[in-house]
């Protein structure tokens, strides 16, 4: 820095003589950068002679940082004037656009409410009496609470569980064959199972809404209220339901937060004021995270019951004894998925509906004496379809099967053959969907021989057909609102309001119906 003050100091003297006096007496630094600065200045405006000497490279890149400095702080400062002026401008003009559509808006909704205001006075004068003159208001509105609010949901734990008298309203429909459509379920509907004896018959329903509850329908089918028994599940969701022994046992199958399937014995006393109490309880029927998605249950005279489980989400078939909770077996499909299993009637065989085109069945086996254990047996293979199987149903006897698939065929079995003796089982009726493109999902066969098929992907259809020949009965073509989960057909007939006998179908689904359904032909 030095030697660079040295150097200019004649020439700035000549150019500057004040200013240089003015930089020696400061330290050499700020001496240094004061000349850097005077001399940049002077370069941008041509007033250095063409004999002053030049300056070194440092110099000449300090002095040029400067200029490019002072440039583009000029550049930003413009910008941002430019920009702020076109912002305002452009928010101007928004508001009087917005402003011009507001009153237009207001101008088309003033004009469009005086037609309705006088269109709404020509009907009030030609329907309605004149007005005498003292009242002061003529034309007055009753008055609409429109802060009233919806009921709230009521929690069902807390409804006291035992005998308890329900009106279910009994809606109409468009359908002949609907005899009744019960309400009062807070939410999805998962399953539905038929009990009877020699003089009662019981309709058990199993719900998202933590409860279970029985149904006497031994009046009227069209009645518009049943007695109606309740049996809370203490904050778990049921998820299917069928009978014991007898009316007067309910088996359960449900699910709480931890998310494994219980499965539970219930005992309904048929005595007004008692409630339900818990005979037995399997904490993990199916592991801890496989929930069942069917539960069917079924003995042979003398005997207690054998239920059968499936879980779409394990591979496992479970066989259980009614009486004491005890897991008979744990049998293994082999399959991706099952989508169902049924026990025939009579409580010889079961069968499984699984992810692939094959009908499994299994006999029961119960031994000679009561104390012999049961028993099961791979007996048979349905081979038939060409995709998976999707539902199956036995007949009352335990010698016909129903199957549905995705291929859209539904096929009627004998299995009345010798299979010991490797007798295969033969196809006796095979047809088509009667709907173009679709499938049947869900399938159900009476005791008298109807089948009742729910018509998928929609679940929200139904057919009637006949097991001999399959020839549709008729249709319902809107069955349920929402997806359709679950059918039964009642063991016994009943009464229809007309006075003919039919049997009873039972169907419900997510819309939180349960509606009942006579057969189309009276027996």
């Amino acid at each position: 820095v030095n030697v660079v003050h040295a150097q200019r100091a004649t020439y700035l003297r000549r150019l500057d003589p004040p200013l240089i006096q003015f930089s020696l007496h400061r330290d050499t630094t700020h001496s240094w950068l004061h000349i850097l600065s005077t001399y940049s200045e002077r370069m941008m405006i041509g007033s250095i002679a063409e004999d002053a000497p030049p300056l070194s490279t440092g110099a000449m890149a300090l002095a040029g940082s400067a200029a490019a400095m002072w440039i583009a702080l000029v550049v930003v400062g413009l910008t941002w004037v430019a920009r702020t002026i076109w912002n305002r401008l452009s928010k101007s003009e928004s508001r009087i656009s917005d402003s011009a559509n507001t009153s237009c808006r207001r101008k088309s909704n003033k004009s469009r409410d005086t037609g309705k205001s006088r269109a709404k006075d020509n009907v009030l004068l030609k329907h309605k009496e004149p007005v005498e003159a003292t009242d002061p208001f003529p034309n007055k509105v009753p008055e609409v609470d429109v802060y009233k609010k919806d009921k709230p949901r009521v929690n069902p734990t807390r409804v006291p569980a035992g005998n308890t008298k329900k009106t279910t309203g009994s809606t109409g429909t468009s359908h002949a064959l609907c005899l009744n459509t019960l309400k009062g379920h807070n939410d999805a509907i998962t399953g539905i199972a038929f009990g009877a004896d020699k003089s009662h018959l019981r309709l058990a329903t199993s719900c998202d809404d933590n409860t279970v509850r029985l149904f006497k329908l031994d009046a009227d089918m069209a009645a518009k209220s049943f007695h109606i028994i309740r049996i809370n599940l203490e904050n778990e969701r049921g998820l299917a339901v069928s009978f014991g022994q007898s009316v007067s046992d309910v088996l359960v199958a449900s699910t709480g937060a931890v998310g494994a399937s219980r499965l539970s014995m219930y005992h309904v006393p048929q005595d007004q004021g008692q409630a339900p109490s818990r005979t037995w309880q399997v904490a993990e029927a199916h592991g801890k995270s496989a929930q069942v998605s069917t539960l069917a249950a079924a003995a042979q005279s003398g005997r207690s019951p054998v239920a059968v489980t499936c879980c779409e989400s394990d591979t496992h078939l479970g066989l259980w004894n009614t009486g004491s909770g005890a897991r008979i077996e744990m049998l293994n499909t082999n399959q991706l998925v099952n989508h169902s299993a049924v026990i025939s009637p009579n409580g010889r065989f079961f069968a499984a509906a699984t992810f692939t085109a094959e009908v499994k069945i299994w006999e029961l086996q119960w031994g000679k004496s009561v104390s012999d254990p049961v028993k099961a047996v791979k007996v048979m293979s349905l081979q038939g379809h060409k995709s998976g199987v999707t539902s199956v149903a036995f007949s009352a006897d335990g010698t016909r099967v129903v199957s549905a698939s995705t291929d859209g065929f539904l096929i009627v079995w004998n299995i009345d053959v010798r299979y010991s003796l490797n007798e295969d089982p033969k196809i006796l009726y095979k047809v088509a969907c009667a709907s173009n493109g679709k499938h049947y999902s869900m399938v159900t066969l009476s005791p008298r021989g109807v089948v009742a098929a729910c018509v998928g992907p929609a679940n929200t259809a139904m057919d009637f057909l006949a097991m001999e020949g399959l020839s549709i009965m008729d249709q319902v073509s809107n069955a349920h609102d929402t997806k359709m989960t679950c059918m039964a057909w009642a063991p016994t007939p009943v009464k229809a309001p007309n006075g003919s006998t039919h049997e009873l179908l039972a169907t419900a689904g997510t819309d939180k119906k349960l509606k009942l359904w006579r057969s189309p032909v009276a027996l």
